[in-house]
């Protein structure tokens, strides 16, 4: 029996010296593409390097240091007139959030105010409005993330069938939001859609 387990174990040793065993295949890492935001509307896309050095001091670092900072990354003419909100996010290649117009648009037309949505080539960026009552409009196929965000009056929304990509914490921390109605069925809902929702 002793003879039988030193022949298999000398087998695998042999086994791996000669490389018959394959080692682990490790997942190979995701790609991803960074952006420093404005207003949770505007991204500009920045460097790893910018992004890492960015988060690196976050904490640390007041707003208006970050928007010195940012100054020197972003062309001026690049940084909306007022800032309300400034932030970094990594965007993984494959997602489709990767595919969301920047600002500042090569078609500035393209961006445009209907009422109190801001829309970008389909795409609701952010809504301003003081409604209770918020309908969608129709033109809209994509709801970007926090688009709804920390807004307190808001009690019911009305998505269109046209909507097809709710993205991440679209409505997220909108304390007074009950309920909301979707005519069609959108093909991926973000995380965190309705986070800290406390009415629903």
């Amino acid at each position: 029996m002793k003879k039988w387990i030193s022949k298999i174990l000398l087998l695998c040793v042999v086994l791996v010296l000669a490389g018959g065993i394959p080692e682990r295949q490790t997942k190979a890492a995701e790609e991803y593409t960074y952006y420093l935001t404005f207003n949770q509307i505007y991204q500009y896309e920045i460097t790893k390097e910018q992004f890492q050095r960015l988060r690196g001091n976050w904490d640390s670092l007041t707003p208006e240091e970050v928007l010195e900072i940012a100054g020197k990354i972003v062309p001026q003419e690049k940084i909306p007139s007022s800032v309300t909100n400034i932030g970094i996010r990594a965007v993984p290649k494959s997602s489709a959030e990767g595919e969301i117009p920047v600002y500042p648009s090569e078609k500035e037309e393209d961006l445009v105010t209907d009422n109190d949505f801001v829309i970008s080539q389909g795409v609701l960026l952010q809504y301003q409005g003081s409604e209770e009552t918020v309908i969608i409009p129709d033109t809209v196929t994509t709801i970007y993330q926090g688009a709804f965000m920390h807004n307190a009056a808001v009690k019911k929304v009305i998505i269109p069938s046209g909507v097809k990509k709710i993205s991440n914490a679209s409505f997220c921390q909108c304390p007074n939001l009950q309920f909301i109605v979707c005519a069609g069925k959108a093909d991926s809902v973000g995380n965190y859609m309705v986070y800290q929702c406390d009415s629903l």
